[in-house]
């Protein structure tokens, strides 16, 4: 083998070992650790009819329709489809009628994720109510992660 074949072959050898060194002969490892973070996620669903076919619909309008002087009851079911337990606070609107009252049986239980809930409002008319229509904005169903 003359000097010109010994360096061609020698050139070949060096350039398989520098290819197969690339393509897995060595392996190089590359570690990273991985953080995410879930979040806590208050949400409730609050319903008209206990098949959870008429939703009330956050800023919407819940009709009591026509009412008697004394209590007038309806019911709700508040759905908790967020991501932990809450606790439920009633906070009835600042301008209500004078003289009205309105409250629920809630009882202060967390609702668990997934669960629905029956609540009875109540809404008491004072005798001295006239006839008329009346409207009241910004009564509010908090959920508070329990």
């Amino acid at each position: 083998m003359n000097a010109k074949m010994k360096k061609a072959t020698f050139m070949f050898l060096a350039l398989l070992t520098v290819i197969g060194a690339t393509y897995g002969a060595n392996t190089f490892t590359f570690i990273f650790n991985e953080r995410a973070t879930v979040g806590v996620r208050e949400h409730i669903r609050v319903w008209l009819d206990a098949s959870k076919t008429i939703e009330l619909q956050s800023g919407g309008t819940f009709d009591w329709g026509t009412v008697v002087i004394g209590a007038n009851t309806e019911s709700l079911w508040i759905e908790n489809d967020g991501t932990v337990s809450v606790i439920l606070n009633l906070v009835v609107s600042a301008s209500l009628p004078v003289g009205w009252t309105e409250t629920w049986n809630y009882d202060g239980t967390p609702v668990t994720v997934g669960e629905t809930r029956s609540v009875t409002i109540t809404l008491t008319v004072p005798s001295g109510a006239t006839a008329g229509t009346y409207s009241w904005s910004n009564s509010q169903i908090t959920a508070t992660q329990a």
